[in-house]
Formats: structure tokens, C-alpha cells, sequence
């Protein structure tokens, strides 16, 4: 609702510009806001999740486990145990 009443004045705009033909200006307003506000985001949460997922990886081969049961018992590097101690 929020960006619908933003660009209000600006698909009215387009509108005009593009001689009344307002299923156009409404179907590049779509567009923009594709291309301008959820294509980033989602390249966002693509870019998190990859980066989750290879330090999940690192971590799992730094410290040989293979579950959550296994870091019970784990032994952290030696760097690693003060901060847990």
C-alpha cells in the first residue's frame, strides 16, 4: 500500500508521458519495482544463504564433526577454547 501511494504521482506521470496509456505505465511501474527493490533482496538472501551454508561447511571440517551430537564432545582448536571456557 505504502508503494502504491508513492508512486501514485509517478505512474500518473508515466501515464501522460506514454499518451494515456496507463495498463503500459502501470506494467513498467511493475517492472521498476522488480528490477529496483526485490531483485536486490533477493540477490540478499541468496548471497546469506550461500555464505551460511560454506561457513557451516568450514566449521564442520575445521572442528570433524558431522552432527550436532558430535560437538558435545568436540575439542575446539586452541585459539577457540578460551572463548568458550
Amino acid at each position: 500500500m505504502v508503494i502504491a501511494a508513492v508512486l501514485s504521482d509517478a505512474t500518473g506521470r508515466l501515464t501522460v508521458a506514454l499518451g494515456g496509456r496507463r495498463t503500459i505505465a502501470s506494467a513498467l511501474m511493475t517492472l521498476a519495482v522488480l528490477l529496483l527493490i526485490v531483485a536486490p533482496f533477493g540477490a540478499l538472501v541468496t548471497f546469506v544463504t550461500r555464505e551460511s551454508v560454506v561457513g557451516l561447511a568450514y566449521l564442520r571440517e575445521t572442528l570433524g564433526v558431522s552432527s550436532v551430537s558430535d560437538l558435545r564432545g568436540a575439542i575446539l582448536p586452541d585459539p577457540l577454547q578460551p572463548s568458550v571456557d
